[in-house]
């Protein structure tokens, strides 16, 4: 009985048995609603929710260390679920310790397990602890519980769209705004830059997405995002709706897929009349000076073309010519990125060698990142093998499949699943993609056999853009079971790849929802703890969707997560947190570049800046996730 109830419930029985009602004890019991139920953050569950054949692990930490350490909890030895609308107990479980009750390196954190998988019927819930008389955000039970955060994700790239009017009926009172880019000197007549000065010869280089919290656009970093965009949608089509509510909504192509074409359009416009591809568009500043992108009046810059640019390229409109190729009315559309492929591969040829041959687009000095050939030689290299593995999944010419045959190294990536799903695989090259995934998934058994994670998501380490490969973790997993390398082990390395949703979902050390806006005032899907001041230069800090009173940034946007560097962006000594804490809690959520006390920049942008690579492994992670996906054995 909850306190305060003792004095009337004895009366109230006696009551109800003179007018001849007989009631179970259980049910005089006084319940208080849920809504008074003080919620703690140290019960962590996916806070959008759980599909109902899924195997549901509540998860309770007592701090030790780090920015919660003072938040003294210790777990009951059972908890219950009860339901969100009456608060009725619907499941008693009892508690598990990680690793027999020793403190989680990484996170600073003793763990306990909660297993709720008995919880199959679908409805809103919560886990409270009876004992501390606290309970857990709320969550969810559904088959399609993900459906709403996968549109929200998927539409993280239209609201990141240059040079195109967001309007209101699809950005929303919130966040709709002019197309941005397109004054004087800017996108339709940007200039060639070249080591500080402008060269001239204006290009029409409009279109396609901002990179990231930044507004350049740069064409080496698309060389994961499309493939990973067109991958999600080859492996779970029936998912992605024509009606996401985007200017193209309606027009019988899948909105996931029109987005895809806004960025190949730009693709296009990046193409040299010889086949090569200018490396990016850029400002002089890769902040901008914090201006919304719809005010920015900055000149805008292209880079010279570079051989990895061309490639991306290349395997890019490659691998969406294969889909859109599918759909009758885009066939002349899929012919046009053909031909653009093609004719890079012929200057790729042409260029054996990596171009420039310092693999810097020569852009500087400029403040902005410049898209360099991070791994010199060897990137560039593996850049061409993408493009040869795309061309060769879109026309099989022997040629494409022997460069990849000699050249190939990393078979995980998701080309080379593409591949080993296509009927005319190569035997030996699929067998050897089937065997590095096996090897990969098997890995990731063995860690959660051997409790390597506390928080069920492991990574050997966390570094700036962690996110991006706890999604990347999780779909590799899942490559095991679509590949079906193992069939009985099909089920486990679902499950394991599951488990990476549910810590970026808000099942991790600060209880953090890892997305941008998806609560009450965004995306409504259920979240109670979401990322409100991500750092980007049109909704960031001290902007007009900054701050408790505003109405936040847009929904769905994946940010970089926890990064215990000090070195390469990550936060001042001084700042704590994020400094001098466990890795998994190097975290806040800000977006503040510059502290006038220490006269130092903050670098929250190591933290929560987001990016469309961020997103585009999310989305691929997620949409296996929705609906009833069943590949052929």
């Amino acid at each position: 009985m909850k306190p305060g109830c003792d004095h009337w419930m004895p009366w109230m029985a006696t009551l109800l048995c003179v007018w001849g009602v007989c009631l179970p004890v259980a049910a005089l019991t006084c319940q208080e609603a849920p809504s008074a139920i003080p919620i703690s953050e140290q019960i962590m569950v996916d806070q959008f929710g759980f599909r109902p054949q899924s195997a549901k692990m509540v998860l309770f930490a007592s701090p030790q260390q780090g920015q919660n350490a003072r938040q003294h909890y210790t777990p009951p030895a059972t908890a219950s679920v009860r339901r969100s609308d009456t608060g009725a107990e619907v499941l008693a479980v009892a508690l598990v310790p990680w690793n027999d009750g020793k403190t989680s390196a990484s996170s600073g954190d003793k763990v306990w397990y909660a297993d709720i998988s008995a919880l199959k019927q679908d409805g809103a819930y919560y886990i409270e602890d009876l004992t501390n008389h606290v309970r857990s955000y709320g969550f969810r039970v559904d088959q399609d519980v993900y459906l709403p955060v996968l549109k929200a994700a998927v539409r993280m790239f239209f609201y990141q769209r240059c040079g195109c009017d967001l309007p209101e009926a699809n950005a929303g009172a919130a966040w709709h705004h002019a197309a941005c880019h397109l004054a004087d000197s800017q996108d339709r007549a940007a200039e060639l830059y070249i080591d500080g000065a402008s060269k001239g010869q204006p290009r029409d280089v409009h279109g396609g997405w901002h990179d990231a919290g930044d507004y350049n656009k740069y064409v080496p970093f698309t060389n994961v995002v499309i493939p990973s965009l067109v991958l999600a949608y080859e492996l779970n089509p029936t998912v992605f709706g024509d009606d996401w509510n985007i200017p193209e909504s309606g027009n019988g192509i899948p909105d996931i897929l029109d987005e895809i074409r806004w960025e190949c359009d730009w693709l296009l416009r990046m193409q040299m009349p010889d086949g090569s591809v200018c490396n990016r568009v850029t400002e002089r500043s890769s902040l901008s000076g914090m201006t919304p992108d719809h005010d920015s009046m900055h000149p805008r810059y292209y880079t010279q073309p570079t051989s990895w640019a061309t490639a991306s390229c290349a395997s890019d409109v490659a691998c969406f010519a294969r889909v859109i190729a599918k759909f009758p009315q885009q066939a002349e559309y899929a012919k046009t990125l053909q031909s653009a492929a093609e004719k890079a591969w012929a200057w790729l040829e042409l260029h054996p060698e990596m171009t420039p041959s310092d693999g810097k687009d020569h852009g500087r000095p400029s403040e902005a990142a410049d898209a360099e050939c991070d791994n010199g030689k060897a990137g560039d290299l593996e850049c061409r093998v993408m493009a040869a593995l795309q061309l060769w999944l879109l026309d099989p010419k022997p040629a494409y499949l022997a460069y990849v045959a000699k050249w190939h190294k990393d078979v995980l990536q998701s080309g080379f699943v593409q591949m080993a799903l296509s009927p005319h695989a190569d035997a030996a090259l699929a067998g050897e993609v089937r065997a590095a995934v096996r090897r990969f998934a098997d890995e990731r058994v063995e860690q959660a056999k051997a409790q390597a994670d506390a928080y069920r998501a492991f990574l050997p380490g966390y570094w700036w853009g962690c996110n991006e490969f706890k999604a990347e973790y999780g779909y590799r997993t899942l490559f095991a079971e679509r590949l079906h390398v193992n069939p009985p082990a099909d089920a486990t390395y679902r499950a394991i790849a599951e488990e990476y949703l549910h810590y970026l979902h808000g099942r991790n050390p600060l209880c953090q929802v890892y997305l941008t806006n998806m609560g009450d005032k965004g995306a409504k899907t259920g979240a109670g703890k979401s990322i409100m001041r991500p750092f980007h230069t049109w909704f960031g800090n001290k902007s007009a969707w900054d701050g408790p009173d505003s109405l936040g940034p847009p929904p769905g946007y994946l940010v970089g997560g926890p990064n215990p560097q000090t070195g390469g962006g990550g936060a001042p000594s001084w700042l704590v947190p994020p400094s001098g804490q466990p890795s998994e809690k190097s975290f806040k959520d800000w977006n503040t570049t510059w502290n006038d006390a220490h006269h130092e920049n903050e670098n929250c942008w190591a933290f929560t800046e987001p990016a469309i690579y961020y997103q585009a492994r999310y989305v691929l992670l997620l949409a296996q996730f929705v609906g009833s996906v069943e590949l052929p054995h």
